[in-house]
């Protein structure tokens, strides 16, 4: 039986980030044209429990039998004063290619959890509307240099002037000397691909610094 390719799993919107991983990360390229849909999905299963409750299990087992921890899913709860042996362990589990490792004190969010149940509440205020808005960044070579999805105050605008930056931005080609402009520029035709009807209805807003 043929294997499904699972490059055909990307939808349209995302196609062209798609074919721009091939040139920022051609190994995750390769891996998603190869597998299916399905298995890309086992194969991360399998990753993540054989990393976390096989190996890392292990080196705790050999190293400190005596250390408390929780997995979840890819992350790891454990004791502050515990710290330099988690770190250890994580260490020699990934000595090959070691990540970056985000470090979060549940204590200190908890407090603040905490600290604003405490907080008397105001009056309630009337609610400004927001919208969907893409902050868009170009230099003086109409390259994506900053790209950010929020949402902010209505800002005044008809929508052909939202049209008008939509084609605008969609005319825009990627150069293929800067890579990472590139990406971006792909990222963002895919988000207004995504907020096509949002568009349509006029409920979403453009703003686009050009450089001076």
């Amino acid at each position: 039986m043929k294997r499904a390719n699972g490059s055909k799993m990307i939808g349209p919107a995302f196609r062209d980030v798609y074919d721009t991983m091939k040139i920022e990360f051609p190994n995750i390229h390769r891996y998603i044209k190869k597998r299916s849909g399905t298995d890309i999905s086992d194969d991360l299963n399998y990753q993540e429990t054989n990393t976390m409750l096989r190996k890392f299990a292990k080196l705790v087992k050999a190293n400190y039998p005596d250390l408390f921890y929780v997995n979840i899913h890819d992350a790891v709860l454990y004791k502050t004063s515990d710290r330099p042996k988690i770190e250890k362990i994580l260490g020699d589990l990934f000595k090959s290619n070691k990540p970056k490792f985000k470090v979060e004190d549940l204590k200190s969010e908890f407090n603040k959890m905490m600290e604003a149940k405490r907080t008397p509440r105001r009056s309630k205020k009337v609610k400004e509307k927001m919208i969907e808005t893409l902050n868009i960044k170009l230099n003086k070579d109409n390259e994506i240099i900053s790209f950010k999805s929020t949402w902010m105050k209505k800002i005044v605008g008809t929508k052909k002037e939202l049209h008008r930056d939509v084609m605008f931005l969609k005319s825009l080609t990627p150069n293929p000397k800067r890579p990472a402009s590139s990406l971006r520029l792909n990222i963002t035709k895919a988000e207004l691909n995504n907020l096509q009807p949002k568009i349509q209805r006029n409920q979403v807003q453009i703003l686009i610094d050009r450089a001076a």
